[in-house]
Parts: structure tokens; C-alpha cells; sequence
């Protein structure tokens, strides 16, 4: 006779043998808020925010985050290994999946693998998309890349999703704040300005809705420039509806209304925490000491030119000509002076559309809340005081001018101090000592020879500066763009074309893809079927059978979900998650599992190590953990022993920050926290490395990256004008178009959404429902009665390059009459995603991609086309 559990027993009689509440981390974005899930007789029953925790929304938890108990549970998840059956590969076939078991499912990927690799490791291609709020790339892509790797190559890699995400923001961060993101110290700022409409509410970083929430409360201004009035903008004290692409060239005339016609600059700062005094020659090139190579600056009170850190320096000329080493020289500010002159506010009227004397009053509001010349204190330490900081994250940079709009937006915080002052711009996470016990992890700024800022010490991001010289591609094409984190040719129509002509591979043989649906999240799904069609094998690792795996996977293996794996992610990853301010101490989560897998349910790193140790790479993945992590010592793994994922997990806190924190801590506890000091918040005042305000490195990088794609034959594709020391705009590529194409189409950020992966759950595509503008394509009411439309109406859109997509209409007034807009992504058509499955248009079937579109610089990709709308129905 079989005997019951104790556990069973209860259970059968309805009663509760657990009830418990366990700390983890939300994963649905990147604010990876801080939550607690309830755990009631081993099923996941409630999330909530955890108040006791100072990261992300500080106790919030917003619908994506509590429709995780939906993904978690969603019938329609993928439950079992699938094995495709149908030889037939592309858009809408069914692929008649087969449940196999994980043995076969190994067996056949590793076999696959080993005859790539013995062959040539560059025919693997690993690809991957931003992964919103999961941070798995140094668990997954790094460990598999290293895995591949022989002596005859390594696997490509493509990141399938960043081609829509703000490279040219990432790019500017770095050099000039030393940091992958930036936005205004929220708990001082007095004025913000914002580019984009839902940077300060929600979507991309959650915890930005509460910060910015009790800013306004506390009274502090915010202005957003956006076509369209949409969360952002709503929640503004102002919103100011402008054309897409317009970004750069507002903030150049806000430019030339504080420096030219107010004369509101911070001279101290500019003199010493940037390059506006460094001279530059009639080359373009900064004027360099003979000796030393160092930049020279003039000395107004002694009348002669000295190195840029000479210590005797007694005034620091901004404007003026002068002749040093027998040359014709000024200061790169007079050259700045002359450039914002260009940009008066009536010309930047006719490109914007923003009265002049709307663009002038903001400008000088923004000038005057930068009280330039007061300070505060703040821990007994007296600091200069520029409660003002400008905002965006994705919206005004998904251009081909993307990477000068960047430039001039950023600026508006150099020329009056505000970069990482009090009230200012902050950076997130430049500076950090560390936890007391250990000094990790550690985050610090140094400075190049030249005084630039230096990333010393970033623990889990590459440092942007100094910068690579650029090279002929051997491995990828971003290795002739060094300020691009990529390139998305991928991405393009004509990418065979170009990778032909750089010489480098157009097929490959094995395709290992996870978590991204790579379909949905880039350019016309229709020129991507192409190249995928062309790749005979490939892999899929994904919560739900998709329109990506749907189409051309041959095997899909199901991952678990945030809520059925850890992780340490939260002590690494600190350039999204870190509220700035001091009232935001340093935190750092794990990610805990709330129940086991169900099924057959496997965490996609996992899938790694045991494939990795299926073709005898276990050496490689282990030496990759002991290097990234640093483990020394006990914590070192064996180098031929597979890793146990929860004894990794172990290794890593207890080598991060010591070893009475081991993984049971931090099962116990949820997080780490201790407070920030002000020379970590506010480390520029403490650092006298400087920033960028003129670009020199530009003049040699275009003359490195021409010649190479010269000789290459694609130098024909690229605006070489856009590698400008000086900050400029230029139109984007739409604006040739036809004007029968008459409204600029883009799509908008839904808070309540967050890529391809939210809109499978009822509650989230309920409250969209309820919204009048979520599965709508947008347009302007006056907009749509001159072009004889209505709300309800079925409309087709056709953009300038001939794509279209279909769906309904809908009007209002908060938005731009020139432009058109739909939610991204939405129009899903994948069988597994019942819920998800026509609702809402696809934008990006609209977007027919060119190498020749992209940013020449950071790699952005131009995301606005120009359309026409007629009714169908």
C-alpha cells in the first residue's frame, strides 16, 4: 500500500501547508523593480511591490509586473522540447511540431554544433535581442560564444532587437558622463526637458514614473518635445508637439538663444570639465604641445598657449584667435559660438515647427533654472547647484542624424554645468566603491591623457572611450564604426550586398536563437524572411512558440520564466536598475526561482553548460565564469567540472561581496543594500576629467572609416557630412520622399507594454482594449477629416517605399496633424499566441531598411517613414 506525504494529506484536505512570501526581482523591464511573490502551497499566488527595498519603483509594481503571475502560468507556454516536421520554412507555415525528448533535443543541437565547429565556427551565428529586463547576454551569449570558439574562428552574433534601441544615447553617455544611461537627478531637478514622450513615465525604466512624479509634485517643471501627447506628454507641465527627426536641430537653437543671445553659460565648468578651451587648428584637429602631444589652451592673463593641465594657467580664453606653433588657432567655444549661430529660431521653426517665440521662452527658462553660479550642501560637502537636466532614452534618437542630435541635446546640460551637479543631469552608476566589505563591485572614472573621462573600472559594460582606431572587418562590420555598439545590417535589404562587398560571410550553417523574436522586433518581417529562410538549422529558446520559431525554427526548447530561475544579474548589471540621487542607496537584488519549472521547462543558461559539455567546451564556459566573475580561490570553478547553476549562483555573491553573503543570505534577505556617498552621486565635482563639447575625435574616425569603406566599396551608402567636429542637423532619409506621402509615420511606446513579449497577457491586453489609441492607428482629427476619415474606419497605410500594413482607425487631438502613429510591437499572427494574435497593425512591416539609412556614426536605425492613409472599409 502506498503511503501519502503529510503534504498530500493536507492538500487533500483543502488545507494551507505553506504560505510564505519570498524577495526576487520583477523582470518584466529594465527597472527589474524590487517584488515580493506569495507562495501558497507551492503555486505563485500574489506579486506585489516590496517597500522595504530602495530599487526600481520602491514598492510600485506596475501592470507588467503583476501580469507575471499570467506568464508564468499561461497554458499556451511552451511545455515540452518540439522538433519541427514540416521541411517547409517562412511566414505563416504551420511547422506541425513533434514533442521530442531533451536527449534527442541535445543531441541532435551538439552534433549540429560539432560539425560547424569542425568545419568553421563562423558559420554559427548566436543571436539574441535586448533581452527587456532579464539581463541573460553574460550567461548566455558570452558562455556559448566562448563554447564555439576553436582555433579556425568564432560564431557571429547578432542582436536582433537593438536596432531599434537608442545606440547614440548609449554612445554620448559614455564619452561625455561615463555611463550607459543618464537622466535628471530626480530629487533636486527643478527643469526638465524632455525629447521623447514616455521617457518620465514608465516603459523603459519604471521607477522614472515615481521619481518624476514627485519631482512635479515638489514642483518642478517638465517639458516635452514629442509629436505626439502620449503618457510623457500628458503628465508634462508643458507639451510642445514638434516633427519627428526635429530633436537636434530644436536643441541647437535652444543653444543659440542661451549662449549667443543670453549669454548664460557656466564659464568655470566649461573652462575645466570640457574641451571648449583646447585650441583647434584651421585642420580641425586640436593644436598639441611638440613635447608632450598634450592638448594647448591660451592663457588669457599670461598671452601664451599651455598644455591643457598645466597648473599655472591663470585664465582660460574661450574665445579669441591666435597663432601658436606658427598656426592659425582658436578655442573649440569659439567654433561652437559660431555653429549655434547658424541654428536662429526661426530657422529652427521651419524645420520643427515650434513658434520661435515658444522655442526662445523655453530656452530661457531653462537657462535661468540653472541658477548658474549657485551651490548647495549636501554632506558637509559645498557643490555647485544646476537644477536643470534634459531627458530621452530611445524616441529622439531612432534617426539617421541620430548621433548629432544626440550631441547637441547633450549640450544643453554641458554649457551650463548641470552634468552630474546636484539637480542635474545624473549619471547612472559611474561611480561606485563598492560594498565595505569587498570594494565590489566597483565603478570608477579615470581620465586619457588628452583629460578626457575614462571608464576605469566598469564591472559589466565595455568601456566607450578611449575609442578603438576603426578596421577593415575580419569578424563583423562594426569593427570599422568604434562608436557604434552595432551595426544592424542584418536588418537591411541590401545586407547579403554589403557583407559580400566587406568580404565577409552571407549564410550560415547553424542558428542558435534566444529569446528574441526576431520577426517581430526588427524591420519588414518579409525582408528578414529571407535571411533567416537561408539557414538550415536552427535553434530556438523562447517562453512561447512564436512568430520567429513558428516559422523557421527546427527545434524549440521552452525556458523557464523569471519566476522559475535565479540569478545574480542585479549585482552586475547596475547601469539600468539604480535609481540616481543620494536618497537611493546602492542596492543590489538576486533573482530567485518562486517555484520549479514545470514540464520540462529548462533555464536557457542551463541549456548552455549542458550543451557546452556535450561537445567537450565545458574548459572554455568555466574559464569564461572564473574571468568574468573574478572568481579566486574556493570560489574558482574546476576547469573540467560541468557547473551546477544554484553553486555558480553561490560562487559569485560570495565572491562579489564576501563569504558570510552566500546564495542562502541572499535567499533569506532578497538584496544587498548600503548608502551611497556623495563623492560616488555627484563624482565629477571630485574628478576633474572632462567631456566632450567639441568632437575632434570625429575628423580622424571619418577619415580611418572612409578609407576602409572606400576601398571596401560602400562608401557610397554612408553621409560622410554627419562626421562633424560641430554639431549640426541634417534631414533624414524620408524627407526626399514623394509628397503624395504626406504624414510622418512612427511607432510610440506603450508603458503598459515593453517589446513583442506583454501582450500575450489577458490583463495587460485588457487594459489596452480600454484604451482608445493601444491597437489603433493613429492620426490627428483634423488630419482626418481633410483626408476624408473617421474613427472606426478601416484604413491601409502605405509607406513611401511601397510596404503597407492595415488596421483601425482612430482620432485625436493631442497629436502632431502631420504625423501617424501605431503602438510597437503589435500585430501579432503566431499560433501560439491566441491572446496576442491580431491585435493592432505590425509598424515595422512599414520599415523597408537600407545600409544607406542608418546612422553613419552609432549605427541608429532610421525608424520613421513617410506614408499615405486611405480607407478600405
Amino acid at each position: 500500500m502506498s503511503m501519502k506525504t503529510s503534504n498530500e494529506n493536507q492538500i487533500n484536505k483543502g488545507e494551507i501547508w505553506e504560505n510564505t512570501w519570498i524577495p526576487t526581482q520583477c523582470h518584466r523591464c529594465h527597472s527589474e523593480c524590487a517584488i515580493r511573490v506569495q507562495r501558497i502551497n507551492g503555486v505563485a499566488a500574489k506579486i506585489e511591490g516590496n517597500f522595504d527595498s530602495p530599487i526600481g519603483s520602491r514598492g510600485g509594481v506596475c501592470p507588467k509586473g503583476i501580469s507575471g503571475l499570467q506568464l508564468l502560468y499561461d497554458p499556451n507556454r511552451l511545455k515540452y522540447p518540439l522538433r519541427r516536421t514540416n521541411p517547409e520554412k517562412g511566414i505563416g507555415v504551420d511547422p506541425q511540431w513533434e514533442r521530442i525528448s531533451w536527449d534527442e533535443a541535445y543531441t541532435t543541437i551538439a552534433g549540429k554544433l560539432k560539425d560547424a565547429m569542425d568545419k568553421d565556427p563562423s558559420g554559427i551565428v548566436i543571436q539574441h535581442g535586448i533581452l527587456a529586463g532579464t539581463h541573460q547576454t553574460p550567461f548566455f551569449y558570452f558562455p556559448l560564444a566562448n563554447g564555439l570558439t576553436t582555433e579556425k574562428g568564432h560564431p557571429g552574433h547578432f542582436l536582433s532587437a537593438g536596432s531599434h534601441c537608442g545606440n547614440a544615447l548609449h554612445f554620448v553617455a559614455g564619452i561625455n558622463h561615463g555611463a550607459f544611461i543618464e537622466m535628471p537627478d530626480w530629487d533636486l531637478c527643478n527643469y526638465a526637458l524632455i525629447f521623447g514622450s514616455n521617457s518620465a513615465s514608465g516603459g523603459f525604466q519604471q521607477f522614472t514614473s515615481a521619481l518624476s512624479a514627485k519631482a512635479r509634485v515638489r514642483g518642478m517643471k517638465m517639458v516635452v518635445f514629442d509629436p505626439v501627447c502620449n503618457n510623457g506628454g500628458s503628465k508634462a507641465t508643458e507639451w510642445i508637439p514638434c516633427l519627428p527627426g526635429t530633436d537636434g536641430a530644436i536643441a541647437l537653437g535652444m543653444l543659440n538663444v542661451i549662449v549667443n543671445e543670453l549669454g548664460m553659460i557656466d564659464v568655470p565648468f566649461l573652462s575645466t570639465r570640457t574641451d571648449a578651451p583646447y585650441l583647434v587648428g584651421e585642420d580641425k584637429k586640436y593644436v598639441r604641445d611638440v613635447e608632450t602631444n598634450k592638448p594647448m589652451i591660451w592663457d588669457g592673463a599670461a598671452l601664451v598657449a599651455k598644455v591643457f593641465d598645466d597648473e599655472t594657467i591663470g585664465e582660460y580664453a574661450l574665445e579669441g584667435s591666435y597663432e601658436v606653433n606658427g598656426k592659425p588657432c582658436k578655442p573649440a567655444w569659439a567654433l561652437l559660438k559660431n555653429r549655434f549661430a547658424e541654428y536662429d529660431a526661426e530657422k529652427v521653426e521651419k524645420i520643427s515647427e515650434i513658434p520661435a517665440e515658444t522655442l526662445r521662452r523655453i530656452a530661457r527658462e531653462f537657462a535661468e533654472a540653472a541658477s548658474i553660479g549657485s551651490t548647495i550642501t549636501i554632506d558637509g560637502k559645498e557643490l555647485p547647484f544646476r537644477p536643470v537636466s534634459t531627458y530621452n532614452v530611445r524616441a529622439a534618437v531612432t534617426h539617421t542624424n541620430a548621433t548629432q542630435a544626440l550631441y547637441a541635446m547633450d549640450l544643453l546640460n554641458l554649457v551650463v554645468g548641470s552634468a552630474n551637479s546636484p539637480g542635474g543631469v545624473a549619471s547612472l552608476s559611474t561611480e561606485c566603491f563598492g560594498h565595505p566589505d569587498t570594494g565590489q563591485p566597483l565603478l570608477r572614472v579615470d581620465k586619457c591623457p588628452d583629460g578626457f573621462i575614462k571608464i576605469a573600472g566598469r564591472y559589466a559594460w565595455p568601456r566607450p572611450w578611449p575609442l578603438n582606431k576603426p578596421e577593415k572587418p575580419t569578424y563583423n562590420i562594426e569593427e570599422m564604426f568604434p562608436c557604434a555598439m552595432e551595426i544592424p545590417l542584418e536588418s537591411c535589404t541590401d545586407y547579403a550586398e554589403i557583407q559580400r562587398r566587406i568580404g565577409l560571410r552571407t549564410e550560415y550553417d547553424v542558428l542558435i536563437n534566444y529569446c528574441s523574436n526576431a520577426l517581430m522586433n526588427g524591420t519588414n518581417p518579409k525582408d528578414r524572411e529571407r535571411y533567416y529562410k537561408d539557414i538550415s538549422f536552427i535553434v530556438d529558446i523562447d517562453l512561447f512558440s512564436n512568430e520567429f520559431n513558428e516559422a523557421f525554427a527546427d527545434i524549440l526548447l521552452p525556458d523557464a520564466s523569471y519566476l522559475e530561475r535565479s540569478d545574480w544579474s542585479g549585482a552586475q548589471h547596475t547601469y539600468h536598475g539604480q535609481p540616481p540621487g543620494m536618497d537611493s542607496p546602492w542596492c543590489f537584488h538576486v533573482t530567485q526561482k518562486i517555484v520549479e519549472p514545470m514540464y520540462e521547462r529548462v533555464n536557457g543558461p542551463e541549456i548552455v553548460i549542458e550543451l557546452m559539455d556535450r561537445i567537450g567546451a565545458t574548459p572554455k564556459v568555466n574559464a569564461y565564469y572564473n574571468d568574468m566573475l573574478h572568481l579566486a580561490g574556493a570560489n574558482k570553478l574546476d576547469p573540467d567540472k560541468k557547473i551546477e547553476w544554484m553553486d555558480l549562483c553561490d560562487r559569485a555573491v560570495r565572491q562579489i561581496f564576501g563569504e558570510k553573503y552566500t546564495w542562502e543570505w541572499f535567499k533569506q534577505n532578497g538584496w544587498i543594500s548600503w548608502p551611497k556617498k556623495v563623492e560616488e552621486v555627484y563624482w565629477r565635482q571630485f574628478n576633474d576629467a572632462r567631456s566632450h563639447v567639441y568632437w575632434e575625435f570625429l575628423v580622424d574616425l571619418k577619415e580611418g572609416t572612409y578609407e576602409i569603406a572606400k576601398e571596401l566599396n560602400i562608401d557610397k551608402e554612408l553621409k560622410w557630412d554627419a562626421y562633424d567636429p560641430l554639431p549640426f542637423w541634417f534631414p533624414n532619409v524620408y524627407e526626399d520622399s514623394d509628397p503624395e506621402f504626406n504624414l510622418y509615420a512612427f511607432s510610440w511606446a506603450e508603458a503598459m507594454h515593453v517589446g513583442v513579449s506583454t501582450q500575450q497577457q489577458p490583463w495587460i491586453d485588457e487594459v489596452s482594449k480600454l484604451n482608445p489609441f493601444s491597437y489603433y492607428i493613429n492620426i490627428n482629427e483634423k488630419t482626418a477629416e481633410e483626408e476624408g476619415l473617421a474613427a472606426g474606419d478601416l484604413v491601409e497605410v502605405e509607406s513611401y517605399r511601397g510596404l503597407k500594413v492595415q488596421g483601425q482607425l482612430q482620432v485625436r487631438k493631442a497629436q502632431h496633424p502631420r504625423t501617424l502613429t501605431i503602438m510597437g510591437v503589435s500585430g501579432h499572427w503566431a499560433k501560439g499566441l491566441p491572446i496576442a494574435k491580431g491585435k493592432g497593425a505590425n509598424f515595422n512591416s512599414l520599415i523597408d531598411m537600407q545600409f544607406s539609412d542608418v546612422d553613419p556614426i552609432t549605427g541608429n536605425l532610421e525608424v520613421c517613414v513617410k506614408v499615405k492613409v486611405k480607407k478600405i472599409g
